[in-house]
């Protein structure tokens, strides 16, 4: 009896009125009141607002779980943060899982800036986040750029990347022998090949603080080892270019080697924004524990964060995603299961004027249901495959210099479109191109799959077919296109395989 009455009078004290109250006392902590709106603000921009296109970055990466695959990586500076960034974009398969993995990284940025900068006590929360509201905003605006980058653990690395570097500056704030400060700052430079540029960060975080703090205390012993980690910073790279083999990379560029490299001139440009702000912001922070903490009033930090909070939001609201690119994936994702009035039903519902490559999808889906074709369709000043047969759905004559659309044409849509037009041949031809440019990708794979399936080539669908179920999330896939390459027979009763016409071969390639 004493029991029942102790167990219910414990329950009696769980209630919506004492929780409520709890909530609103956790919720008056500064940094616990940012954080709630940073979450916020950051899901809205990446599952609510950008699902489909999370779900493309999956579809376009690929992380192979064997030897090789860490060997190629990791043989080039900042390989260990680009293995690991690639492992964790698989989970942006499911948006909202992979959205919550990187949300929980930049909450960790925040949280540890605190201690490594001493924040908590010479200004507001906010400033703990607009280094995570800049790496939000490098990956918030990320549009065709994508089908470009050869970094495929971009999404991931630059904030692994960032979190690493503060991590450094904390633990090297955490030694008191000068000496040991030396040895530390020199092996920090020696991670130069797993971290790349965010080891040379690090090193110029510790530099930037232990100068600071020369000149505040007047021991100008304590620059002994700034000068000796940047003197080594300096060489260590030089020594893994000219030693190290398979190390080949523009010596020009050797310090900011682990940074992302487009072939979008817009997107890059705001990229070397985003990232030199992120720079300078470490860089002025970790000044900050060495300095008196009247030197810099509270009101001049809350005026610099306010400022760079308006940056932050300036940039995103101009890296926005195109619509256009978004209804193209959409219908995309509906012609690669041959859903094809779920196609047309994007296009029709889109209040946008549709672009070069949505129209191409569009004419692919009505060709594939006997509807009759739109045409006058202009072309991007761009050189795209005009094999025999490809005005079916291309329509009206080139014309010249309008709409940059051609890279997404030239890269994403020349593939599925020639596989559902029967040239089989062409869509591995552009796979294999894009593979051996850009690296491998599930995309290419599974139509590199499905052209050796109706080309007759069973084995080198097997070959591609096992890195797919090597895969965590597409094998699913795979093992469903298995089934015909163990019983090929299987293909004719499919109705994927029995919707493409027969194979027209191509007149030329250009």
């Amino acid at each position: 009896m004493h029991i029942y009455i102790n167990v219910e009078s414990n329950t009696d004290n769980i209630t919506l009125e004492n929780i409520i109250p709890n909530i609103k006392t956790w919720l008056k902590k500064p940094f616990n009141m940012t954080a709630v709106a940073f979450v916020i603000f950051s899901y809205v921009m990446l599952p609510v607002m950008n699902s489909t296109m999370l779900r493309w970055f999956d579809e376009l990466s690929l992380f192979e779980p064997n030897k090789l695959f860490w060997t190629q990586v990791t043989s080039y500076p900042s390989g260990l943060l680009k293995y690991i960034g690639t492992f964790l974009i698989q989970f942006l398969y499911y948006p909202w899982i992979g959205s919550t993995l990187l949300i929980a990284l930049w909450l960790s940025i925040a949280y540890l800036s605190r201690k490594a900068f001493n924040i908590e006590k010479d200004g507001p929360m906010l400033l703990l986040f607009i280094v995570p509201m800049c790496l939000l905003c490098s990956v918030a605006g990320m549009d065709e750029s994508w089908l470009t980058i050869n970094s495929q653990g971009y999404f991931f690395s630059q904030t692994i990347g960032t979190l690493v570097a503060i991590l450094l500056f904390l633990a090297y704030r955490s030694i008191k022998q000068l000496w040991l400060r030396t040895v530390f700052i020199v092996a920090v430079t020696l991670s130069y090949l797993p971290l790349g540029y965010y080891a040379v960060l690090a090193v110029g975080m510790c530099a930037v603080y232990e100068t600071t703090a020369s000149i505040s205390t007047r021991r100008w012993i304590r620059l002994i080892a700034p000068i000796i980690g940047v003197a080594s910073m300096t060489v260590v790279p030089w020594i893994y270019y000219s030693s190290v083999p398979g190390i080949s990379v523009d010596c020009d560029a050797l310090y900011i080697k682990g940074l992302p490299e487009f072939s979008h001139d817009k997107f890059e440009k705001w990229m070397e924004i985003i990232f030199a702000t992120i720079a300078l912001i470490l860089a002025t922070y970790s000044a900050l524990p060495a300095l008196n903490q009247n030197i810099i009033p509270s009101k001049r930090i809350l005026s610099y964060s306010i400022l760079m909070a308006a940056a932050t939001c300036v940039i995103s609201s101009s890296m926005s995603v195109s619509k256009q690119i978004k209804c193209s994936i959409e219908m995309l994702r509906y012609v690669d299961y041959g859903r094809w009035s779920d196609a047309l039903e994007i296009i029709n519902k889109a209040d946008i004027e549709p672009d070069f490559n949505m129209m191409i999808l569009n004419n692919l889906a009505r060709k594939r249901l006997g509807l009759p074709l739109v045409y006058g369709i202009q072309r991007p000043n761009y050189n795209i495959d005009h094999t025999e047969g490809a005005d079916d759905i291309y329509g009206s004559e080139r014309s010249a210099g309008i709409r940059r659309e051609g890279i997404t044409t030239n890269v994403f849509l020349n593939v599925p479109v020639n596989y559902h037009l029967g040239k089989a041949n062409n869509t591995y031809r552009w796979s294999m191109e894009h593979t051996v440019k850009y690296g491998k990708r599930v995309f290419f794979l599974k139509y590199m799959v499905r052209a050796s399936l109706i080309n007759g080539d069973f084995g080198l669908a097997q070959r591609y077919n096992d890195i797919l179920l090597s895969t965590l999330f597409h094998r699913e896939w795979a093992k469903h296109y298995q089934t015909f390459i163990d019983h090929p027979e299987l293909m004719k009763q499919d109705p994927e395989f029995a919707g493409i016409p027969d194979y027209v071969p191509p007149a030329t390639f250009l």
